[in-house]
């Protein structure tokens, strides 16, 4: 099994391609609000004309495709496995967006080797170029949880909340993507601020602590 910026390398030919724009986005904690901030991206890109396909890491009544009101009966470890094809799996939103399962998928493909995980993604057609973003709603490295698919992106977006523990566990999910998967390209989006102002003084003190 390939681990950290080698995994994450293999990964990311599976979802780049020289057009598609690819960002996950993490939260720094439970409850921060990234899965909706993921959403409601997505669909306003979607809105714009933009062909959006959004990428659900996430188990439980709190995850995208709850939002979104999707009943999931396939999602993409049955693509993998060859119980479905891939447009099958893929959720169209009246919106526009896109929207692909793959909290079981996702797991499964990172514990294959990069021969297996390369027939996958050539079988699935995953890189042909076929969205002009990926978002992926991705589950974060944080608290020792291991990052899948939102590693293997070209940038990342963490949401976090303007009190200090949220941006202590968002300065350690960019250090752990910094230092396992070679990630160097982060933003970070204050939810929840009552005003610029605190969201300013929140940004600097994340700034401080990276440096």
């Amino acid at each position: 099994m390939l681990e950290g910026s080698d995994q994450a390398e293999g990964l990311r030919r599976m979802l780049a391609s020289g057009r598609t724009r690819t960002i996950a986005v993490f939260g720094a904690r439970s409850g921060c609000g990234s899965t909706s901030i993921a959403v409601n991206l997505g669909t306003a890109l979607a809105a714009a004309g933009r062909s959006v396909l959004l990428v659900d890491e996430h188990f439980g009544p709190g995850n995208a495709a709850n939002l979104l009101g999707v009943n999931i009966r396939r999602e993409l470890r049955h693509a993998i496995s060859g119980d479905s094809s891939l447009s099958a799996v893929v959720q169209g939103r009246p919106s526009g967006l896109m929207l692909l399962p793959a909290a079981s998928g996702a797991r499964a493909l990172v514990r294959m080797s990069q021969p297996a995980r390369g027939e996958v993604v050539t079988g699935l057609g995953i890189s042909d170029g076929w969205c002009d973003i990926v978002l992926v709603d991705a589950q974060s490295p944080a608290l020792g949880r291991r990052a899948l698919l939102g590693a293997a992106v070209q940038e990342a977006l963490i949401v976090l909340q303007p009190d200090p523990v949220s941006i202590t566990q968002g300065y350690a999910v960019m250090k752990r993507l910094r230092r396992e998967y070679g990630s160097d390209r982060f933003r970070a989006l204050m939810n929840r601020a009552v005003d610029s102002g605190l969201a300013d003084r929140a940004a600097a003190n994340l700034t401080h602590a990276a440096r």
